[in-house]
């Protein structure tokens, strides 16, 4: 997860120019429209992207498809959205956080709002989160709303973190939401549930414990020495590390900085860390 700037990109022109060609099949009826969905840009850039505060058009069955198929099959006056796709934020999914984008997310759903397919303010490039999200875009009680990586400043402060409890040889990983007191706090635990969670963000979270146990070594830029080391010395090495993930990644919201502030933050773990990466060093533990 993470906030990016608002495209620049002029709409409205876009639109129009799409309206005035007669080879394209939304000739004439976007034309007809254009009002109307220029008005719905306004709208929708004055409340935020709030689903709950944005109504979808009544157009005709005919001027969906085709605004739904410029979106799919664009025409030159589209080619700016390739560049969005893949230059926006090419290392990090904007809408779950993992390392990798390379499609479009529709914030509000193009089959719930087909006039918003093409308008970029509710593009946002992402990973294959966004076939998974589907059409899940607001709850059933206000405030519950996706995230939009445009306007919801608080994706720039931390906001899940993993939890890791129980056997720590072979812990039982979860999500912890460790921001309770944003605004937004409704719309993140929306977020969470209809995107994060059904991503494989748990099973990219379980084998980056496995991999730190197996060989402590390789998974910290700080190298180990001969001596052992104390629990000051191993937090220091898992919050530098936190920190060039937060950097890296321009977002304290990616996989990995999720996975380094749960062992920060879950209870007992630096101390159990200490402990196995001293057996590491000691060598009763052999690198895979």
């Amino acid at each position: 997860m993470k906030s990016l700037d608002v495209p620049s990109h002029d709409d409205e022109a876009t639109l129009k120019d799409l309206s005035e060609n007669r080879k394209l099949c939304s000739y004439p009826h976007l034309q007809h429209a254009m009002l109307t969905i220029q008005n719905q840009y306004s709208n929708y850039t004055s409340v935020r992207g709030d689903p709950w505060n944005v109504l979808p058009l009544a157009l005709s069955d005919s001027l969906r498809k085709a605004i739904v198929g410029h979106y799919e099959s664009p025409p030159k006056a589209l080619r700016h959205l390739q560049k969005l796709r893949h230059e926006s934020s090419p290392d990090v999914c904007p809408m779950c956080g993992s390392l990798g984008t390379g499609t479009l997310d529709h914030v509000l759903p193009k089959a719930n709002y087909p006039e918003l397919s093409i308008f970029t303010k509710n593009l946002v490039p992402a990973c294959g989160c966004n076939s998974l999200r589907s059409v899940s875009f607001k709850g059933s009680s206000l405030g519950q709303r996706v995230l939009h990586p445009y306007y919801d400043t608080c994706m720039n402060q931390r906001l899940v973190r993993s939890a890791i409890k129980g056997d720590m040889a072979h812990p039982l990983i979860t999500l912890h939401i460790c921001c309770d007191q944003v605004p937004e706090i409704e719309a993140v635990k929306f977020h969470v549930k209809v995107v994060l969670e059904r991503t494989n963000i748990l099973v990219f979270l379980e084998r980056q414990w496995a991999s730190l146990l197996r060989n402590p070594q390789s998974r910290f830029h700080d190298r180990l020495g001969p001596e052992n080391v104390d629990e000051l010395a191993v937090k220091q090495m898992v919050e530098r590390e936190l920190a060039h993930q937060d950097e890296r990644y321009e977002t304290p919201n990616n996989w990995y900085s999720m996975f380094y502030s749960g062992i920060l933050e879950s209870d007992g773990v630096i101390s159990w860390l200490t402990m196995h990466i001293n057996e590491f060093i000691n060598g009763e533990i052999q690198p895979e």
